[in-house]
């Protein structure tokens, strides 16, 4: 006790450290209602299926560019993506699929492709063990368990 009252004698007036503690007070209130905004789980808003297809079909579009654009870096890309191998197995044309004209002209060929893709490759490496910081008391509370 007697440190407490050694430490308030050297800072100077008691309205000076009323004021601070009233500050932490307000800060600590502050991050305390924004961890429970956070913390709360939020629903995704509803969107339109056109909508998300039309921003698919963007993204793919941009992707095909890219793609003819930089070769080594589309490799790279689906190198990341890729589960395991596509096969592309050749199947009938459909039958509203008209026929190639022109002499000497070969028949279309259609395939139907199969594989697995993730984005989990596209996400490893973005975030870093090193950026992460523990909560304040996650040390201690650690040490209970």
């Amino acid at each position: 006790m007697a440190r407490y009252a050694d430490a308030i004698a050297e800072v100077g007036p008691l309205a000076t450290i009323l004021q601070a503690v009233k500050v932490r007070e307000q800060r600590r209130d502050a991050v305390r209602t924004e961890l429970k905004t956070l913390a709360t789980p939020r629903r995704a808003e509803a969107r339109d299926k056109s909508q998300i297809r039309a921003e698919l079909v963007e993204y793919l579009e941009n992707w095909r560019a890219m793609a003819r654009e930089g070769v080594a870096e589309a490799r790279r890309l689906l190198r990341a993506v890729l589960v395991g191998r596509f096969v592309f197995t050749p199947v009938a044309p459909p039958p509203e699929l008209p026929p190639r004209k022109g002499p000497g002209r070969k028949p279309r060929f259609i395939y139907e492709l199969k594989g697995e893709a993730s984005l989990s490759g596209l996400i490893t490496g973005l975030i870093s063990a090193s950026s992460v910081v523990a909560p304040r008391g996650f040390a201690r509370w650690w040490a209970r368990a």
